[in-house]
């Protein structure tokens, strides 16, 4: 298990009381790491709409229960 001293710059979930936030910053983060879009975290995810993660961080849409896990 990697630890935030193997990934510098990565967010501290628990540094965040607002998961949209957090998400963002973890997305931001995945980007300056290499190539990393809403499409390849959703297909890793095995969310089935590639823009679900665009509409939660605009605050569109909510995560369900189903989708938490995914996240």
């Amino acid at each position: 298990m990697k630890t935030e001293t193997q990934n510098p710059g990565r967010p501290a979930i628990f540094a965040y009381t607002d998961y949209r936030a957090f998400l963002k910053a973890h997305y931001d983060w995945q980007k300056t790491a290499g190539f990393y879009s809403h499409r390849v975290f959703s297909e890793r995810a095995g969310l089935k709409s590639r823009s679900y993660m665009r509409l939660v961080l605009a605050g569109k849409r909510n995560l369900t229960p189903e989708s938490i896990s995914k996240f």
